[in-house]
């Protein structure tokens, strides 16, 4: 395995245990021990208990559209009234991944950020029912984010 692809797998799986051990969920200890290769049934026993902590977790992640916010969006917490880019993604990524008809989450991410891209190609990296709030300052278009509209797209051609 090259470097960076280990490096890669590593930021992965810490992120997955992370999500695991915040969701109450177990983690292998034969996974944690041997982060490099773990088994593939351990792995997959893993998927199946994040899977089933985001099943639990949908409804405190879809708002409704509100203000500013035109379409339903994705937050990282049931108590946020914000969008942020990454969280949405990665979110309605995965509930397309898991039913076709909730490609509209994703599909809706895609169009509030886009409605708030400024005359100059900049978007915010989080946009609140008032508008887009630029603590970080302004970002160029993000790549994610035509990735978004392309991967929607193939899903629901």
């Amino acid at each position: 395995m090259s470097p960076r692809l280990t490096y890669c797998f590593h930021r992965l799986f810490s992120l997955l245990l992370f999500i695991v051990c915040a969701a109450g969920l177990t983690v292998p200890v034969s996974a944690q021990e041997n982060m490099n290769q773990p088994p593939k049934a351990e792995l997959r026993e893993l998927y199946r208990q994040i899977d089933t902590a985001y099943i639990r977790l949908q409804p405190q992640v879809i708002m409704p559209g509100e203000g500013y916010l035109k379409h339903d969006y994705l937050i990282p917490a049931g108590f946020y009234k914000q969008m942020w880019d990454w969280d949405g993604f990665f979110i309605g990524n995965h509930l397309m991944n898991q039913k076709r008809e909730n490609a509209k989450y994703l599909k809706w991410w895609v169009l509030n950020f886009a409605h708030s891209i400024d005359s100059n190609g900049y978007v915010s990296g989080c946009i609140t029912t008032k508008g887009p709030r630029p603590i970080f300052g302004k970002f160029a278009m993000k790549p994610f984010l035509s990735q978004g509209a392309y991967l929607v797209s193939k899903r629901l051609a």
